[in-house]
């Protein structure tokens, strides 16, 4: 993660070495890192931590593991997408009630595909081109699939099984 900690996966290191000149701590289960390899732009803490999206397992006093992140930010061909992003233009489409948007493994490999799910009375191809005038091509869902309704939980929140069934199918 750069400017915070490296690895060597050729070594086969699973956990992230902290750089020497980098404090970082775990606020939530969010890390929280003060560095002077941070921009000063960084919208930091009263003590000067900036609270990264990433949840992270310590490791002892200098090691952690990416464990995913809290935030819909994700990694498509090594560039930043915003999945909100993505579902918020989504949203604001003509005959769309909800989306969500997710970003999905690629099967055999480290990369991730963008897909999105749609509730509404709506055509896929004009999502599409609503999207494609707003984001770069990477950000691109490679799949919009238009449903009656998106599947919740018994707490209202987004059914993730279900919708990856819905996505499958």
């Amino acid at each position: 993660t750069g400017g915070i900690a490296s690895r060597n996966r050729f070594l086969g290191e699973e956990q992230f070495t902290v750089f020497p000149a980098v404090e970082w701590k775990i606020s939530g289960r969010r890390l929280s890192v003060r560095s002077p390899y941070i921009s000063p732009d960084a919208s930091c803490d009263e003590l000067g931590f900036f609270l990264t999206g990433d949840r992270v397992k310590p490791f002892g006093e200098k090691s952690f593991s990416l464990q995913g992140r809290l935030d819909n930010i994700t990694k498509v061909g090594g560039k930043r997408v915003n999945l909100e992003g993505i579902r918020t233009i989504i949203k604001q489409q003509s005959g769309v009630q909800d989306s969500v948007a997710l970003a999905l493994p690629e099967a055999g490999g480290r990369e991730h595909r963008i897909v999105a799910l749609v509730q509404g009375n709506c055509d896929p191809d004009e999502i599409k081109t609503a999207l494609a005038a707003a984001l770069e091509p990477y950000a691109l869902p490679r799949l919009i699939k238009v449903v009656g309704r998106i599947p919740v939980n018994e707490n209202g929140k987004y059914d993730r099984n279900a919708i990856l069934r819905l996505l499958s199918a």
